[in-house]
C-alpha cells in the first residue's frame, strides 16, 4: 500500500487488498467460480450496500468482473488476509554467512 492507502479506514484497506489480489491474479481467476474468504464482516454485504463512496463503487465494479462469492472467516483462522491488507512494518533481510 502506498502512503495514502495506509490512511484508509480498515474496511477500505481490506477491500483494497481484495481488489489488488484479484487484479494481480486475474488471469487465473477470470471465468472460474471461487469463494473469497475475508476477515472483515462488512465485505460480505458489500454488494448490497445502498451508499458507496466513489472509490468503493469503482472497486465494486472491478469485483463484478469475477464469478465469486465472499464469505467471512474470522481473522484468527485467516492469517493470509491480514498479510495482504497490512502495511508491513518489518521487512526481513537476507543475511549471507560465509564459513
Amino acid at each position: 500500500m502506498n502512503g495514502a492507502e495506509t490512511r484508509y479506514p480498515v474496511h477500505e484497506q481490506e477491500l483494497l487488498a481484495l481488489v489488488k489480489f484479484l487484479k494481480t491474479n486475474r488471469f487465473y481467476l477470470i471465468n472460474w467460480p471461487f469463494i473469497g474468504l475475508v476477515d472483515h464482516r462488512s465485505l460480505v454485504h458489500l454488494q448490497t450496500q445502498p451508499h458507496l463512496s466513489k472509490r468503493q463503487a469503482g472497486w465494486v465494479e472491478t469485483l463484478q468482473e469475477f464469478d465469486f462469492s465472499i464469505q467471512y472467516l474470522p481473522g484468527r483462522f485467516n492469517t493470509v488476509a491480514d498479510l495482504l491488507s497490512r502495511n508491513p512494518t518489518y521487512a526481513p533481510r537476507c543475511i549471507v554467512l560465509e564459513c
